[in-house]
């Protein structure tokens, strides 16, 4: 009887010591620290997408189409959004196939603070820590004035201050796919 207590003492402290350790290795959610670059954060407003922020969006800055589209991108049905955006630009469409993954969706509210480079565009800057090395992101912002879909490549090397470049306030994905 002793030794099944010691051999039972011995195996919940092993339980207890592994499930310690575990923790330690955990990861963090993708999105957790994804969104605007510290850089930028006093050039303009910007808040992370939820259902709620969609609902919120005006219909006359974005239809219930493309809020179609933008929900199926927030609930990770990509490749449905993919679908619904051939019905309106196809080669947008055709550019975005082999994207896989959402890495953030910010609503960009107010550039009124930004201003535009010598392309006409503004420039606005990402953070996505969790971006590897292996994986090719872009920028698929929906611009509220032009009322289109625009895709813009994401530069820089330093995950923490990737940009891009947008021609108006929207609703802009980071969509990746493996290299």
């Amino acid at each position: 009887m002793k030794i099944r207590k010691r051999i039972l003492g011995v195996v919940l402290a092993a339980t207890l010591v592994v499930s310690q350790a575990v923790c330690v290795f955990a990861t963090g959610s993708k999105t957790a620290t994804t969104g605007i670059s510290q850089e930028f954060k006093d050039t303009y407003a910007s808040e992370t997408v939820t259902q709620d922020t969609l609902k919120d969006i005006p219909d006359d800055k974005m239809s219930k189409e493309n809020k179609a589209i933008a929900e199926k991108f927030l609930s990770g049905d990509i490749d449905g959004a993919i679908e619904l955006i051939k019905e309106s630009d196809p080669e947008i469409a055709k550019e975005l196939e082999e994207y896989k993954d959402v890495l953030t969706m910010q609503y960009i509210k107010d550039l009124s603070k930004a201003t535009k480079n010598k392309d006409g565009k503004y420039e606005i800057g990402f953070s996505l820590p969790n971006k590897t090395a292996n994986t090719e992101a872009i920028v698929l912002n929906f611009g509220f004035n032009t009322q289109k879909w625009e895709i813009s490549k994401l530069k820089g090397k330093d995950n923490q201050n990737l940009k891009a470049e947008l021609e108006d306030p929207g609703l802009a994905t980071v969509l990746a796919k493996k290299k």
